[in-house]
């Protein structure tokens, strides 16, 4: 059966399917109602591996249906576009998503929003953000939990402090305390810690990048 598709496309190849219909109507109305939600706090900018990304939402038609030829890139000009099977563009607009990091000690996955939701919610607590290499590092002066996030460079670990202090700015949220140059004594202090309680050693806290 002939069917419209949505799909998510990166520097060009195909990312993932996200929804099929038989009826262009929903299909349309699907795909407008996802770029008008497309609200992200904390964009993918680049992959693992240091590659940049350029991710696109598309809705695709079965071939007998007339379809995009040409779009214009960044610079602004004309491209043919080329498609790899029996099926045509009828949309193509840029699309964020929503970067996902890595707690080195509980080996859990967050997002942005994942990360306010679950780990920074309970306003009895004092936060301590600090940002060392590519990590941010999650206190507490209440208790001795501790979070230690990987991000994929020192410029994206900054970026998240810095979207942390805005959000919680924005609502009025002051149970935050904000390291993103913290001292020698202070990374002693937490190198030591992680090496002793979870032997996370001081070499890999050292180490600004994922690549």
């Amino acid at each position: 059966m002939d069917m419209y598709e949505i799909i998510l496309y990166n520097n060009g190849k195909r990312v993932r399917k996200i929804n099929s219909y038989v009826r262009y109507g929903n299909a349309i109305r699907k795909y407008d109602f996802l770029l008008k939600s497309n609200n992200v706090f904390f964009p993918k900018e680049k992959l693992w591996d240091g590659t940049k990304t350029d991710y696109e939402l598309v809705l695709t038609a079965p071939s007998k249906n007339s379809g995009k030829e040409y779009i214009r890139n960044e610079f602004g000009a004309m491209v043919k576009i080329k498609t790899k099977g029996d099926f045509v563009i009828k949309k193509v607009n840029k699309y964020a998503i929503e970067d996902a990091f890595k707690d080195r000690v509980s080996g859990k996955k967050y997002t942005f929003k994942t990360l306010i939701k679950e780990l920074l919610k309970k306003q009895d607590l004092t936060y301590v953000i600090l940002v060392i290499s590519n990590k941010v590092v999650i206190e507490r002066f209440e208790n001795d939990d501790v979070n230690v996030l990987i991000l994929k460079n020192q410029d994206a670990s900054y970026l998240l402090s810095e979207t942390i202090k805005t959000f919680n700015m924005t609502n009025g949220i002051n149970n935050f305390i904000y390291f993103q140059d913290p001292s020698l004594d202070t990374k002693i202090r937490i190198y030591d810690r992680l090496e002793e309680e979870f032997n996370i050693t001081r070499d890999y806290m050292q180490k600004v990048s994922t690549h």
